[in-house]
């Protein structure tokens, strides 16, 4: 959702309905739109246990040629396993592993969604 044109999000948008799973979840509209100005900047995202206590989820888009995103790649795992130091190794190889993965698809950092 981060990186999908405003149109499109917005669209998305309109038919989401922000369910409390338990008390990290993210609740308000405006609340998801900070999140993913978060992920555009940082260019992942950390489901921090907003839907499944217990559970983190780490992921970053991959791109076609357009520049349109097309998909993505995550880990998911118990948060006992998944420690700061972990996490933060994982979002280095999976960003690494995203933009290998996109260029092989076309994409070029110079191209503009």
């Amino acid at each position: 959702m981060a990186y999908l044109p405003n149109t499109v999000r917005d669209r998305y948008l309109s038919f989401m309905e922000f369910t409390r799973f338990n008390e990290r979840a993210i609740v308000t509209c405006e609340a998801y739109l900070e999140e993913l100005e978060k992920v555009r900047r940082e260019g992942y995202a950390l489901d921090n246990e907003e839907e499944l206590s217990g559970v983190i989820c780490v992921g970053a888009p991959v791109f076609n040629f357009t520049g349109y995103p097309c998909g993505a790649i995550w880990i998911s795992g118990p948060k006992d396993r998944l420690t700061k130091q972990i996490i933060k190794s994982s979002v280095i190889h999976i960003k690494e592993i995203t933009r290998q993965v996109s260029a092989e698809l076309g994409y070029s950092k110079a191209q503009k969604i």
